[in-house]
């Protein structure tokens, strides 16, 4: 399935079926977005056993999602400080290329 999937609240009804575990993942996937399906919630629920670890699972599966998305800039000059910034990268075979890097707040 596409990375983007996830984000869908659709997602949680149309992947009920087959494995338990993925089915499980992607419901607490598609809990994520602003306004999701209330039947979500309810079937992730029934593939976990119940209502106890639902909020757990759905903060681990953002974490991830959100790690997913974050590249770590490594600090070979040591230097301190924080900034925000876009960066712009382009899909190689092994390691990120750097397209386009705009700073937006932060120090310089």
């Amino acid at each position: 399935m596409p990375h983007f999937w996830p984000n869908l609240p659709e997602v949680g009804s149309l992947t009920g079926q087959g494995k338990k575990r993925d089915a499980a993942r992607l419901n607490a996937l598609a809990l994520n977005p602003e306004r999701p399906e209330l039947e979500t919630r309810d079937r992730l629920a029934a593939l976990m056993g119940g209502p106890g670890n639902v909020d757990e699972a759905v903060e681990k599966c953002k974490w991830k999602q959100l790690q997913s998305r974050t590249y770590h800039v490594p600090n070979t000059a040591k230097l301190e400080g924080k900034a925000d910034v876009f960066i712009l990268l382009n899909h190689a075979d092994v390691v990120p290329l750097v397209e386009g890097v705009s700073f937006v707040s932060g120090e310089e």
